[in-house]
């Protein structure tokens, strides 16, 4: 969740103070514009956990305000993890993922191929796969929307991504669905993107017009003239 902690005037009034007047006067302007709101912030926190006490806390560059509020979330009985160098540092390492080797295999296919369906194939098999529509909640056609959840950002979609990314074995193959730039309003990571056009191994699914036809019916049609 994110948890505002300043509003956009009084963050620039820390600024100000920080350049100005140095750090130590700078985090006792924040402390005096956040105090008021300590207890908004730790029903947030607990309305969003739902029971779980374990939190991973982080801010741009993992400095003073994620230091501060793991400190006061531990104190009102949470296990906190404070990540290193916050998003910024969790960005670099995402984009750093997404560029390491990777063997790549596209399963490319007209709408109604069943593309989606020989990953599932492929994942029971044993094989690496990765689910990009999945992760983008979206099926990648012009009704993929369709039944859907609300799409992730595509920086979220990106993170979704370089989390899967880091986890597959760079000897083995990775089959991916062929996709475009984007998926629905999800833009594709660029190094993902160049790898999918580029890929070692390319399988054309060559299927029947009536078997798609009927196979995109089965699919879409539940949702009648949604």
């Amino acid at each position: 969740i994110n948890v505002p902690l300043l509003t956009d005037v009084e963050r620039a009034k820390v600024g100000t103070a920080f350049r100005r007047e140095g750090q130590e006067t700078a985090f006792n302007l924040a402390l005096a514009s956040v105090h008021p709101n300590l207890v908004e912030i730790l029903q947030g926190v607990e309305h969003a956990c739902n029971g779980a006490r374990h939190v991973l806390v982080y801010c741009k560059r993992g400095g003073m305000r994620s230091q501060s509020v793991a400190t006061f979330l531990a104190h009102h009985g949470f296990h906190v993890y404070v990540l290193e160098g916050g998003y910024k540092a969790f960005r670099k390492w995402a984009m750093a993922q997404l560029e390491r080797p990777q063997k790549v295999c596209v399963v490319a296919g007209a709408t109604g191929s069943g593309k989606t369906e020989v990953l599932q194939e492929l994942l029971r098999a044993g094989l690496q796969t990765l689910d990009l529509e999945a992760l983008a909640c979206h099926k990648g056609s012009v009704f993929g929307h369709l039944g859907e959840q609300l799409q992730p950002s595509s920086e979220h979609f990106r993170n979704l991504v370089a989390s899967e990314w880091s986890r597959l074995d760079p000897q083995r193959f990775v089959f991916v669905e062929d996709e475009g730039a984007r998926i629905g309003d999800v833009c594709l990571p660029a190094p993902l993107y160049r790898r999918i056009r580029t890929a070692q191994l390319v399988v054309q699914l060559d299927v029947p017009f009536a078997l798609r036809a009927a196979r995109s019916l089965k699919t879409y049609g539940p949702f009648g003239g949604e």
